[in-house]
């Protein structure tokens, strides 16, 4: 799992440029192994940064973590996100910041969990429990004043089978 560095952060852009370029490098290094990163990545590949950005439209040179919503296009350097494929996902996002949904929060896989043998993938989806969201849909945050609330995050998750 990885909880990437907050955006809100000084330099925060910088240190996750060097959280995903460690990442991405763990990845690479898998040889056989299909590889699965879940989690907060405080940034959503469709508002592309020099860390992380979505293939092959965002055009950023040198991004360590490419993703894309297109599982024919996921490769050794390419990660697979269905939260970036609108066949795969309806949720608008994970995180909502004045009016605007982003995918924070998500599951990248490499082209192996894709490939039809051994471990799979096989569906995602955004887990939104009523109690969880605000009368808009948002998810309702945790206020410590009060000690209500959850998270300002949606959580994800994955199904996977086996051939």
């Amino acid at each position: 799992g990885i909880h990437a560095r907050s955006r809100l952060a000084d330099s925060s852009e910088d240190i996750r440029l060097q959280q995903f370029g460690h990442l991405r490098a763990l990845m690479a290094d898998a040889d056989e192994d299909i590889v699965i990163a879940a989690g907060d990545f405080n940034a959503d590949p469709r508002y592309p940064e020099k860390g992380m950005a979505e293939y092959p439209s965002a055009g950023i040179e040198g991004v360590p973590m490419r993703i894309t919503g297109d599982p024919g296009l996921a490769s050794d350097t390419v990660f697979y996100s269905p939260f970036l494929d609108s066949e795969e996902t309806a949720a608008a996002g994970t995180y909502s910041y004045q009016g605007t949904w982003y995918f924070f929060d998500n599951i990248i896989v490499d082209w192996r969990a894709l490939d039809g043998r051994g471990l799979e993938y096989s569906s995602s989806t955004v887990v939104m429990p009523f109690e969880a969201k605000d009368i808009l849909g948002r998810p309702l945050a945790y206020d410590s004043s009060t000690g209500m609330g959850y998270s300002d995050h949606f959580a994800v998750s994955a199904k996977f089978s086996s051939f």
